[in-house]
């Protein structure tokens, strides 16, 4: 009998996946962190790890996309919240913004 995963159940992996990288990545630099010590974090081997993600970089442009893709969904429900914006509103609102990314 082949043991396969549902699609939620592969999603929920990739995602413990991802957040144990995350754990991670926030406690080493990118050069010292390697696939076996996620594997390791998330509770999956090796070879699982790689079934998800085939390179710490593609892990890490995940979390990385992922992170850009929630801060620009904040960012729009912030705006549509405002009733109005002057031109100087927006422009010191995107500044702000681009700096707090840049960061």
């Amino acid at each position: 009998m082949v043991n396969s995963l549902t699609k939620e159940q592969k999603t929920d992996r990739a995602q413990q996946i991802a957040t144990a990288a995350l754990t991670l990545f926030k406690q080493q630099s990118f050069s010292q962190l390697t696939m076996a010590a996620i594997a390791k974090q998330a509770g999956v081997s090796k070879g699982t790890l790689f079934n998800y993600y085939e390179s710490k970089e593609s892990l890490f442009m995940t979390l990385l996309l992922d992170g850009y893709q929630q801060y620009f969904d904040d960012l729009t429900a912030r705006i549509e919240q405002r009733p109005t914006f002057t031109l100087a509103d927006f422009l010191q609102l995107l500044l702000t913004e681009t700096t707090n990314l840049i960061t």
